[in-house]
Formats: C-alpha cells, sequence, structure tokens
C-alpha cells in the first residue's frame, strides 16, 4: 500500500459512509418522514419483538427474570419461544436508559443496527478484500439495503444481519496471512469469528443456521477442486491447534445457547414438510420485489391477484433486474475462475458464487417440488425452519462480494472510455435503487402514537391486585387472533403484570386457547388456570374499543353501527327501511358475543346484500350480459340496469320483468351484432351461466360494496378463494374491512 493511498482512505471512508447514511434514511423513509409515528410491519410480530426487547431491558434493570418473561402464565423459561434477541438488547436498552419509549427505542435500534450492517460489509469489502470505493459501496448497499430484507420489516429480528460479514472478515483476513501470521493469532481471528457465529445464533437463529449450511457447500464445493483443496489442507495442517481453539470457542459458547432452547425442544414439534413448503419460493417469488418497490410494484402487482397467498409476505425474494442478469452472468464466469486456477483467491471466490448459486436452487420450487426436502431430512435443525426463502437475506452477503468484484472488473475494463464507465456507473445505481421501496406487505405500518393511547387505556383497567390477567373480546372484535395475542403481551409489558395470553410459533404443552373469538376460548382459559393450579386472582381484561377507536385522525363512520347498517340499505336497497328494522340490525352488532357468528359484521352486511334482492336482481343482470354480449357490465351499465329492473317491479311481476329487460338488451346494436340466432333468454338462466354463481358473486361485492368496475386480478383471486373455501362471509369480510372501503366514507 502507498502512502497515498493511505492518505486517501480516510476521505474515501467518509464518501463511503455518507452513502450508508443516505442509504438507511431512504431505506427507513416511512420512519425519519413520519416523525418516527410510522412504525415497522403490521401489529402481529413487530410487537412481539418490542416485547421480548424490553424483556431485556426490564432484564437489565433487575426488573424482570431473563429466563422467564411474563408470557404464557405460569410457564417458565418462556425466552426459548422466541429468538433470544441477544444483539438487540445493549442498543435497545441505551436508547430506553435516555427516556425514548418502547417503540422509539426499537426504531432507533433498527436504524442504527442497518446502517452498522453497511458500515461492516463496506468495511469488508474496501478494506479487507480491497475493492475500489464505488464498488465496495455498491455491495455494501446491496447487503444492507437489499429488497429480500426490505420486505421482511416486518420481522424485525430479520434486521440483524451487521456480524455476518464481520464474521467474512475475519475468516478471510486468516486466509490472506496464511503465509505470515503465527498461531496466537490465527487462533484470535478464528475464536473472535467462532463468537461472532455465538451471537448471531443467540440473536436471529435463522442467518446462523443458513451460514452453516452454506458454509458446509462450500466446503465440500472447495475440497472438489485441487488449488482450493490443497489450500484447505496445508492450512489445517499448519494451523490445526488454531481452528481446534476456535471450534472449543464455539462450543462453549453454544452450550448455553442450547440449554435455553431446551424447554422449547422438549415441547416443541417439528415442522411438516407441507407446512414448510407454502414458505419454499417459487418462480413468481423470485421476480417478486414488492408493489411498493419504486421500480417493480406495478410487476409485482400483475403477478400476484388478490387476495394475495397467505404466506405471500415470506416470499418475496426478487433482487431486481440488474443484480439478477449480474449473478448469472458471475455463475458462468465463476466456471472460468475456477479453471483458470492461477489464482487461488479467484478459485475461492468462484466456489462462493457456484455454493451461493446452488444454495437458491435448494431453495426453491417448481410444480410443487423442491430439492428443499433433501435438507430437510437429512440436515441437522432443517425440521426446526419454516421461513426457507429467508435464505435470500443471508445469501445477499457472498453476492455482494461477487458484484463487488463484477462492478471492479467491469470499471477497469471501461477505464479510459468516459462513456462507457458512466453507463457502467449508471448501471450499477440503477441495481442498487432496485432494491428500495415503500413497505407494503401487511400493511405499511401502524402509529406508535395510537398504540400507546390504547395500550395505555386498556393497561389501566387491569386492578391493582391482579396477579396475571388474559385478554377477551368486546362485542364486536375485528382483528386477527394474532394482534389479539400480542395485545395481551404488550399490555403485560406497560403494566408489568403477567399475561396467559401469547403468539409464538411453539406454545407450551396443554395451552390451547390461541383462537380468541372460538366459542369455547374463555372456558379453554378457566381450564388452563385450574390444570396449573393458579392462584391468586386471574384478571378478564375485555379489549374495547378496538385500537381503531383511538385514531382521530383517520376515523371512518363505518366504524359506527348505525352508519354501517344505514350505508349497507343505502347501497343496496336504494333506501333506507323503517326505523325498527335498522334499529334491530344496529343492536345485533352491538350486543353481539363473542360465540354467536350471526351477528358479526360481515354476518350483517352479507344478510343485507342477500336480503334486499341486490343479488338476485344483480345476478340475473350479469348473467344476462354474459349470455347475451359474453362480457361483463361496467359500473355504470350496471347500476343503470338495477335501476330499470327497480322501476319496472313497481308495476310488472319479476319474470315478466326480466324477459323484458333481456328483450331490451336483445335489441341493442351490441347484441345484433354478436347473435346470429336466437335462444338468448334461455341461455340466461342454463346451467353454463349458473355455474358462474361464486365469480358473479365476487363481482357483485365489487359492484355493491366499492362502487367501481372491478379489476380482473382481484376477481380471479377472491374466485378462487370461494372455490376453495366455499365460505361466503370470509369475501364479504373481506370488502368492508378493506381500506378502499373504509375510505370511501371519508371527507
Amino acid at each position: 500500500m502507498t502512502m497515498d493511498q493511505i492518505r486517501g482512505y480516510p476521505r474515501s471512508s467518509a464518501f463511503g459512509f455518507f452513502l450508508g447514511v443516505v442509504g438507511t434514511i431512504l431505506y427507513h423513509s416511512s420512519q425519519f418522514f413520519s416523525g418516527f409515528d410510522k412504525f415497522f410491519g403490521d401489529r402481529g410480530d413487530a410487537r412481539g419483538f418490542v416485547y421480548f426487547c424490553e424483556h431485556w431491558y426490564q432484564s437489565i434493570l433487575g426488573k424482570a427474570s431473563l429466563l422467564n418473561p411474563g408470557i404464557f402464565y405460569p410457564t417458565k423459561r418462556t425466552l426459548a419461544y422466541s429468538d433470544l434477541l441477544f444483539g438487540f438488547a445493549a442498543p435497545y436498552s441505551f436508547f430506553r436508559a435516555l427516556g425514548l419509549g418502547l417503540f422509539t427505542s426499537t426504531e432507533l435500534t433498527i436504524i442504527l443496527l442497518t446502517f452498522l450492517a453497511y458500515c461492516v460489509a463496506f468495511v469488508l469489502l474496501y478494506r479487507t478484500l480491497g475493492f475500489g470505493l464505488i464498488p465496495s459501496c455498491a455491495g455494501a448497499m446491496f447487503f444492507a439495503f437489499n429488497s429480500p430484507k426490505f420486505n421482511q420489516l416486518t420481522h424485525l429480528q430479520l434486521q440483524y444481519v451487521l456480524l455476518l460479514p464481520l464474521i467474512f472478515a475475519l475468516v478471510i483476513t486468516f486466509a490472506k496471512r496464511v503465509e505470515t501470521i503465527d498461531q496466537r493469532r490465527a487462533a484470535w481471528l478464528l475464536s473472535l469469528a467462532a463468537v461472532c457465529l455465538n451471537l448471531q445464533l443467540a440473536t436471529t437463529f435463522y442467518y446462523a443456521w443458513y451460514f452453516a449450511l452454506w458454509a458446509i457447500l462450500f466446503l465440500l464445493l472447495a475440497l472438489a477442486f485441487r488449488a482450493s483443496r490443497s489450500f484447505i489442507i496445508d492450512t489445517v495442517r499448519k494451523y490445526w491447534r488454531a481452528f481446534a481453539i476456535g471450534a472449543g470457542v464455539f462450543l462453549i459458547g453454544f452450550v448455553p445457547i442450547l440449554l435455553m432452547y431446551l424447554p422449547t425442544i422438549r415441547v416443541g414439534t417439528w415442522y411438516q414438510f407441507d407446512f414448510v413448503m407454502e414458505m419454499i419460493p417459487g418462480w413468481r417469488s423470485l421476480l417478486s420485489m414488492g408493489d411498493g418497490n419504486f421500480v417493480w410494484g406495478w410487476f409485482y402487482k400483475r403477478i400476484v391477484g388478490d387476495p394475495r397467498p397467505s404466506t405471500w409476505g415470506e416470499l418475496m425474494v426478487g433482487i431486481g433486474l440488474v443484480p439478477s442478469l449480474a449473478w448469472i452472468a458471475l455463475t458462468v464466469g465463476s466456471i472460468w475462475l475456477i479453471r483458470k486456477g492461477r489464482d487461488t483467491g479467484l478459485v475461492f471466490l468462484g466456489v462462493m458464487i457456484l455454493a451461493t448459486g446452488i444454495f437458491i436452487v435448494l431453495g426453491v420450487k417448481v410444480d410443487g417440488h423442491s430439492l428443499w426436502q433433501f435438507i430437510y431430512r437429512y440436515f441437522p435443525g432443517a425440521g426446526a425452519i419454516r421461513a426457507v426463502s429467508r435464505y435470500m437475506i443471508f445469501l445477499t452477503l457472498p453476492m455482494s462480494i461477487a458484484f463487488a468484484y463484477g462492478l471492479q472488473k467491469a470499471l477497469q475494463f471501461a477505464a479510459g472510455r468516459r462513456t462507457l464507465t458512466v453507463a457502467v456507473l449508471a448501471v450499477a445505481a440503477f441495481g442498487v435503487f432496485e432494491q428500495f421501496g415503500v413497505p407494503q406487505v401487511n400493511g405499511t405500518g401502524f402509529s406508535t402514537t395510537i398504540e400507546e393511547a390504547y395500550l395505555k387505556t386498556m393497561a389501566s383497567r387491569l386492578p391493582a391486585d391482579c396477579k396475571a390477567f388474559y385478554v377477551a373480546p368486546g362485542p364486536n372484535p375485528r382483528h386477527s387472533t394474532a394482534e389479539y395475542q400480542y395485545d395481551g403481551m404488550m399490555i403485560s409489558s406497560v403494566s408489568h403484570v403477567k399475561t396467559l395470553n401469547a403468539s409464538s410459533s411453539q406454545f407450551p404443552r396443554d395451552w390451547n386457547f390461541y383462537f380468541f373469538k372460538n366459542p369455547d376460548y374463555e372456558s379453554k382459559v378457566r381450564e388452563w388456570i385450574d390444570s396449573q393450579k393458579i392462584t391468586g386472582k386471574v384478571c378478564r381484561l375485555e379489549v374495547n374499543p378496538e385500537v381503531d377507536a383511538f385514531d382521530p385522525g383517520r376515523p371512518s363512520p363505518v366504524d359506527d353501527p348505525e352508519f354501517f347498517v344505514r350505508q349497507l340499505y343505502r347501497d343496496f336497497a336504494g333506501q333506507e327501511p323503517d326505523a325498527q328494522v335498522i334499529a334491530s340490525q344496529v343492536n345485533k352488532i352491538r350486543n353481539c358475543k363473542a360465540d354467536d357468528e350471526t351477528c358479526e359484521r360481515a354476518h350483517v352486511a352479507l344478510n343485507i346484500f342477500l336480503a334486499t334482492g341486490f343479488h338476485e336482481r344483480g345476478f340475473f343482470i350479469l348473467r344476462m350480459y354474459q349470455a347475451g354480449l359474453d362480457r361483463m357490465p361496467s359500473y355504470e351499465e350496471f347500476m343503470d340496469a338495477m335501476r330499470r329492473f327497480g322501476e319496472y317491479l313497481t308495476v310488472q311481476p319479476v319474470e315478466t320483468v326480466r324477459d323484458r329487460m333481456a328483450a331490451e338488451l336483445g335489441a341493442t346494436e351490441e347484441f345484433k351484432q354478436r347473435q346470429s340466432s336466437g335462444g338468448f333468454r334461455q341461455r340466461i338462466d342454463s346451467d353454463e351461466m349458473m355455474r358462474l354463481g361464486n365469480r358473479f358473486f365476487v363481482i357483485l361485492h365489487y359492484f355493491g360494496y366499492l362502487r367501481r368496475d372491478p379489476d380482473g386480478h382481484g376477481v380471479n383471486s377472491w374466485t378462487e378463494a370461494l372455490d376453495r373455501s366455499g365460505v361466503s362471509t370470509q369475501v364479504t369480510e373481506g370488502f368492508i374491512t378493506s381500506l378502499e372501503y373504509r375510505q370511501r366514507f371519508r371527507n
């Protein structure tokens, strides 16, 4: 290294870190631009993450037992029901010690760790591997701000990746110095790598497990080629003591982690492979970068309909056009790097690329089949891995190294040719920009202000003598089961009262009251209290009103049962019935009990949809258009036909009206141009048309609830869902709880 290079390091490093700041702000734009009021993800797992971070803080203060969070009360050692989240404890506790709240401390922790992940990756590429400034910045940005990780912001534990490039840096530093390094320094480097792997395992289990699998693939491939095999054998022979010390350090650190997880291992069950297959990405997943992506959001909407598959939030593993094409080229080039064999470092680079490519192939399914079944069967711990698709987040680290190498070679090739250099830089910049977007999966985040008001209100209702509590449904629970379980956890965190509730991938033995809305929910709670011989007062906390009621900035009139019912009659009957009918429906909703599905909003809405004749008349009109014109009516055509149908009914019986409507359509020019023979009226009621009942049911929901033309993907997806389940209320509930429906009535 020349003196000029040494002098240039501070300035170039400052530029690199500046790009990290810019990328971090863009990556977390929702937090910065909302004044940290918009929290990550939905009200599910993201809040569970906050709960466990707060538990670490309370444990550090000596106010809680680390291994025994106050969930699933009175079960002990429940820390193991989550990732251990060790790496989050220090930064989160630091921000809490400054007096910041639970949610703000979490946001700042995630943002800080995102920036540090960039910094460590930049140092790996720039200092350890010696790539140029621009390739190092681009590679580090791809690793820290990649789309697969961005789309997992609802699972905040998956944002902890900063130890991965540190492990790579330590091992690569050792490998680069094998000719000169002594045994002591070698042992230090390998031991530090082992400690980092332990810390990663104690923070986010998935990445440590993926690293182990990838490392074995890498080692097996390296042993298959002469240059890399000779290097490995010679290095192990020379530094076997250092390797033994590093392995010993890892085992010493692994034992307490294993002991912490023993409660889960004893009561938990392995995932069934059919269940695992739901989170193995298919070809569409490899293309998807989320509908909030700045560049490819439109494409995402085209390839996936509505409703999305239940696991789709886990399956968005696309890395963009430029990185994908670059990876294909690098994979082909890796064969040349290995065959050339003159530079051992380049051989290992080629092996790294091949190992990563094989990993991707192992974790993809085609036509419902995947090679992952062999990993599931034969690799230790694979049965505990459900979200296979998360491997792409880990793989962005070896990918970032390969991309930095490829970009460096491209810039060297373009050196001296300004236009080509600018083109290379523009393509690289576009490839990085492809990763960014606005979070869309499972909602765009929730307001911390509203959440804090809701939690404080609920917690204040707990009597002072409660030893523990459980949450119970209010008169009209309309959120997901998981949300209410997380409510219990968060209320416990705020009130410092233990709770019987919780949400997790594993549950204690005999704990069986997860499904909050089931009729036997409270009886199962009582069974648990009796079976666990819980003494002291266990309080019942009814969560009402819902969190929506604490949102002054986004009220919707449909939250009021009276407005909701009146609007349904306006939409489907064109007028309101007498006050007695309105009152009966409103009372049904307001006095709804948890074990009575017939009084839930979706059932009430569906009953009015059917009872007003909207469905019957609309079904006929859709069959009429399909039979006569081989198409669906537009929203305007449909509403005009419904108006005329209603007017004719005032003076004629229904069958006469139907004949008249069919005759009017038959007199149109469009009909005359399409038809060459009779039989039109009979075809309307044919089995062929009747078999379209589910599809027409969905289309009528677009016309009736959303008051617009339906979109093709939405109709197809909802129809497929209805064909599978046969439950009409699921469709109705999807429409009346949609943001679009609620926004219809906001000023």
